[in-house]
């Protein structure tokens, strides 16, 4: 085993992020929309042109990997056969910039106060997708007298 090990790392490849490599994201995106099309059995999905313009102005920080989440994700959610920028979870490099700003900016924040940001940037319909799925239901606490098996076991507190 230790020969195995030698030999694999006796040879090393040097390959820039996909940041660098611009001319490779369409051919990886289109093979990537082509297997994953085929691991779903779902017929044969082209990207639009305005898509690709997405693809290509996207910084790619996750590299092939993070690209493979996207291409999976807008064809989950693309109503024809073509995928439509609308369709790609990607967040503008603008929108992107002021929430990172922000987190930057104040050293001096209490924890509260990190607190109280996260969860306004985690409750932006936005972030979370409620036009997708709806509204959360209402809070409702439970009360624990009122299980199903409460009426086979009264509560040992109860006085009956």
């Amino acid at each position: 085993m230790p020969d195995l090990a030698f030999r694999l790392t006796a040879v090393r490849f040097a390959i820039p992020p996909l940041r660098m490599r611009r001319e490779d994201i369409a051919p990886i995106a289109q093979a990537l929309l082509d297997r994953i099309c085929t691991r779903y059995q779902h017929r044969p999905v082209a990207l639009s042109s305005s898509a690709l313009g997405r693809l290509l102005l996207h910084a790619w920080p996750g590299n092939v990997r993070e690209m493979a989440s996207v291409v999976e994700a807008a064809l989950l959610e693309a109503v024809n056969d073509v995928i439509r920028p609308e369709d790609l979870p990607l967040q503008s490099e603008m929108d992107a910039a002021p929430t990172f700003q922000a987190a930057l900016r104040p050293a001096s924040l209490t924890l509260d106060d990190v607190i109280h940001r996260h969860v306004a940037i985690c409750s932006r319909p936005e972030s979370w997708q409620q036009a997708a799925h709806g509204p959360a239901a209402p809070y409702q606490p439970l009360d624990p007298l009122s299980h199903p098996w409460q009426s086979e076991h009264p509560h040992p507190l109860k006085y009956h």
